[in-house]
């Protein structure tokens, strides 16, 4: 009976410090995982068999990101388009939606049966941001970022609120 309680009172004291991240704002993807070294990251995607080839596609990332205008924190990258996946490799650049701005998201990956690993990188113009002191747009980027993934893992990623992107 001892064990029965404890294992309620875990999972409800685990329930009550999920982060609101993991409270379902995030897609469900077949593979998610993270940033190397970074648990305040997620990379989620799905790979969807057709007509013969697999292609990743829903790709969505929680990623640090730097801005020339003193801007910096995670950014929430939403991925349009698909990828085609050949002999269990797919790289390629799609247009992303970065915190409402149109950016650059480059990836390249592998998949290994139940796991994938890879790197990314996206930059573009911040709209948000405004401009810097000298009137250019402010730029922002990742630099080359190297994730890992697995089927059916629940990765979603603890972020503070002063880790958003501002």
């Amino acid at each position: 009976m001892r064990r029965i309680v404890a294992t309620v009172v875990s999972i409800a004291a685990a329930g009550a410090l999920a982060s609101p991240a993991s409270a379902g704002t995030f897609p469900d993807h077949q593979f998610e995982g993270r940033i190397q070294g970074d648990r305040s990251t997620y990379i989620g995607f799905d790979v969807k068999r057709a007509n013969g080839a697999s292609r990743v596609r829903r790709i969505f990332a929680v990623v640090p990101a730097w801005c020339h205008a003193r801007y910096g924190g995670r950014a929430r990258v939403r991925v349009e388009g698909s990828i085609k996946v050949r002999d269990g490799r797919f790289r390629g650049t799609l247009r992303s939606d970065f915190e409402g701005s149109p950016f650059r998201f480059k990836i390249r990956g592998r998949l290994h049966g139940k796991t994938a690993s890879g790197r990314l990188s996206t930059r573009g113009v911040y709209e948000d941001a405004g401009t810097t002191r000298g009137g250019e747009p402010t730029i922002c980027y990742t630099g080359v970022l190297r994730w890992r993934a697995k089927r059916g893992a629940e990765a979603d990623p603890v972020i503070k609120p002063r880790e958003a992107l501002r």
